[in-house]
């Protein structure tokens, strides 16, 4: 049986537009259920702009990470 390596990668500043992406990518397919007229546009521009991260990842209460699946980003996490 092979096992699927898991990465906890932290954001930097460099990795900001994988992290958008990928949190935007993560949200649409899970939660578009959610959201008026199913549009995530509002969401997105409150979580998922590049000023936001940029804000959150200079807050020191607040920490973004990227999760990678072999290698290969598969989500985020935000403690």
């Amino acid at each position: 049986m092979e096992h699927t390596r898991i990465g906890i990668i932290p954001v930097e500043p460099e990795n900001f537009d994988t992290y958008i992406r990928i949190g935007r990518q993560s949200y649409s397919q899970h939660y578009l259920h959610l959201w008026e007229d199913r549009d995530p546009a509002p969401y997105f521009q409150n979580s998922f702009s590049p000023q936001v991260v940029q804000n959150e990842w200079e807050d020191p209460n607040c920490l973004l990470y990227l999760i990678e699946a072999m290698n290969k980003p598969a989500g985020i996490l935000k403690i």
